[in-house]
């Protein structure tokens, strides 16, 4: 189960690669047959699809790594313990459902609500820094 997700995480970082190689040669396509007509992509359309594409590439990387650690802890026989609280161990049914879990269920609902709160902050400035 841990081994089958890691090699699919594995194949999606080679697809996500191989796209973000296609993307980049066709923007040089484009850019070389532009003869002041506009591209079909413009410039602004390839940055943001470049940084959606980095976000999930070490989002993806991130959980390889998580997924390649619970491995080796559970192959030496040690279990995962949190990341924040570093005292709870990580249940091996949550290993499981969620191999790349690095947090023990309570720590993993504080830090859910401490990003939920994040985000509602940011949105309020943004809101508030328009008027």
């Amino acid at each position: 189960t841990l081994k089958i997700r890691r090699d699919q995480l594995i194949k999606s970082l080679q697809a996500s690669n191989d796209a973000i190689k296609m993307d980049v040669t066709l923007s040089r396509i484009l850019s070389n047959e532009d003869s002041g007509r506009g591209h079909m992509l413009d410039d602004a359309d390839l940055t943001n699809r470049r940084a959606v594409d980095e976000v999930v590439l070490t989002n993806r990387a991130e959980e390889l790594r998580n997924v390649e650690e619970t491995i080796r802890q559970l192959e030496e026989g040690k279990p995962r313990i949190c990341l924040d609280c570093k005292k709870k161990e990580i249940h091996k049914k949550r290993l499981q459902a969620i191999p790349s879990a690095v947090r023990c269920i309570s720590c993993q609902e504080i830090w859910e609500n401490l990003r939920i709160r994040n985000r509602a902050h940011k949105l309020q400035s943004v809101f508030l820094d328009q008027d």
